[in-house]
């Protein structure tokens, strides 16, 4: 359903997207990984033609994005990482509107953002205005939209940001559900790796514009990730450590800290075993902070 091949983009010196190549089948679920700055959403918005590429392209049901923008973009639909709602419109007003411009009867709009409302646990929210919205709100109102037309390729940039773990939970069912039932092609943007090992069957992860692994969550760990133990200090530093055996090497590491005066106190020590988040951190030697959230 979507396939993107050698994909480039520059910003001046900085080449913000460098080579960049995956596919997405029709009902599969591929999150999209990497720190802030790695391509990410440049990647997301050349998808949707909201950026041009100086090469490479990008298909979307067998339409090229450049040379057929209009047929391409009627099979997408987009929540970027900005909310996009009119803040004068109450959010059944933005869903209905923007059902109808997809083409949608009235009729149709009008049930498709009942259906939806309902899914997203927006009732009490549907006659506000999106304007009052709290950011929860208006996020899940926002990926609302871009299910909108029920699309074949669903692009999803941080849909879960900002959502308590009840709404986030729901959330992904949606997504599983526009995957498993309605067969779309789902490319999920998260920093959330415990909610992307539950529902995306492979992983691209980006790094400084380029792809660095891309396969099954299984693949992904199975080749990159070990286990690590991390130390926490007083001064809020962290020190992490490969190993293959945590209980064996942990006193060997605990030996050679330094407590000498000065030094930082230790707070706490954690054993982390071999997962998404520590195939993360092996494959772009940076630490993970801020991608790591428990799902409950």
């Amino acid at each position: 359903m979507l396939e993107v091949i050698d994909l480039v983009k520059r910003y001046g010196e900085v080449t913000a997207v460098d080579g960049v190549s995956f596919q997405v089948a029709a009902g599969e679920i591929v999150g999209l990984l990497g720190v802030n700055g790695a391509g990410k959403s440049t990647t997301l918005e050349t998808i949707v033609g909201l950026v041009t590429p100086d090469s490479g392209t990008v298909t979307v049901g067998g339409h090229d994005v450049r040379a057929h923008p209009e047929q391409a973009r009627a099979h997408i639909g987009f929540a970027a990482q900005d909310t996009a709602l009119y803040p004068r419109l109450t959010v059944r007003e933005n869903l209905r509107f923007f059902g109808r411009l997809t083409g949608a009867s009235r009729h149709d709009a009008d049930a498709r953002a009942d259906e939806l409302i309902g899914l997203l646990g927006l009732t009490e929210q549907a006659g506000r205005l999106a304007g009052v919205l709290s950011g929860g709100e208006a996020r899940r109102a926002h990926v609302a939209v871009a299910l909108m037309a029920r699309p074949r390729l669903l692009l999803l940039d941080e849909a879960t940001v900002g959502l308590d773990v009840r709404t986030r939970t729901h959330m992904l069912e949606l997504v599983v559900r526009a995957a498993r039932e309605s067969g779309a092609a789902v490319l999920f943007s998260s920093h959330y790796l415990a909610e992307v090992e539950i529902i995306c069957d492979r992983v691209v992860i980006i790094h400084r514009g380029r792809v660095l692994a891309d396969g099954t969550v299984a693949e992904t760990i199975g080749r990159h990730a070990k286990s690590a133990v991390e130390f926490t200090f007083g001064d809020g530093t962290r020190q992490r450590h490969e190993v293959s055996d945590p209980a064996a090497e942990l006193p060997a590491l605990l030996a050679r800290l330094d407590t000498g005066a000065g030094a930082p106190e230790l707070k706490s020590v954690n054993v982390l075993p071999a997962s998404l988040e520590t195939a993360f951190w092996a494959l772009t030697g940076e630490e993970p902070a801020g991608l790591v959230e428990e799902v409950a």
